[in-house]
């Protein structure tokens, strides 16, 4: 009843918060899904590293990520 009086704008801002936090989860569930084959164990990866095959540079980069024993596979 008070929607007439101006609490529509509380309702419209509820609304877009609650749409944007939508499409935010859904999306970084679709993300996960796709990024989820293409995921390998850590000890791979450092495995592959200690062989020397990988071109690396200078200093130091930190990747966060979700998980905490795999790492996601790079083609480059």
């Amino acid at each position: 009843m008070k929607a007439g009086e101006g609490r529509w704008v509380l309702l419209l801002l509820a609304s877009l918060v609650y749409s944007l936090m939508l499409v935010w989860h859904t999306g970084g569930t679709v993300v996960h899904e796709r990024l989820r084959d293409e995921i390998v164990p850590i000890d791979a990866v450092i495995a592959r590293i200690a062989t020397g095959n990988i071109p690396r540079v200078p200093g130091t980069a930190v990747f966060l990520t979700r998980t905490s024993g795999a790492a996601l596979a790079s083609q480059a």
